[in-house]
């Protein structure tokens, strides 16, 4: 008899250790499935992020462009050359001009809206000699 029980104690204590490995194989695993659950949510948060990044970015570029505003100075086409008697007549030389609009432009593009505004001032002649021709008019 003595010898079934010990058997039998040790039979018991061997299923329980192996219901316990078991349990903690479990409890392991179970840990292990709510890592991966919470990687996975941070991953699809970072995700969610970056996009949210991107198109707060795309919008600020598309802002950006909205408000970029182009000042052009044409000048007139000088296909026919000016006599020094109607040159003389004219108040305002496209010098002066161009320096009012170097000067006041800025102020111009920053009053016309109120959300910050980049300007570019193009200068565009249609005949090159003009340049020459009011730098070399006499005063």
């Amino acid at each position: 008899m003595n010898q079934q029980q010990k058997q039998y104690k040790e039979e018991e204590e061997e299923e329980e250790e192996e219901e316990e490995e078991e349990e903690e194989e479990e409890e392991e695993e179970e840990k292990e499935e709510e890592e991966e659950e919470e990687e996975e949510e941070q991953q699809q948060q970072q995700q969610q992020q970056q996009q949210q990044q991107q198109q707060q970015q795309q919008q600020q570029q598309s802002i950006v462009i909205n408000n970029i505003i182009i000042i052009i100075i044409v000048a007139v086409d000088h296909s026919s050359q000016l006599t020094p008697s109607s040159s003389s007549s004219l108040a305002f030389p496209p010098p002066f001009l161009l320096l009012f609009f170097f000067f006041f432009a800025p102020s111009i593009c920053s009053a016309s809206s109120s959300s910050p505004t980049s300007c570019l001032c193009l200068l565009e002649f249609r005949d090159e000699t003009l340049i020459e021709h009011w730098s070399t008019m006499p005063p």
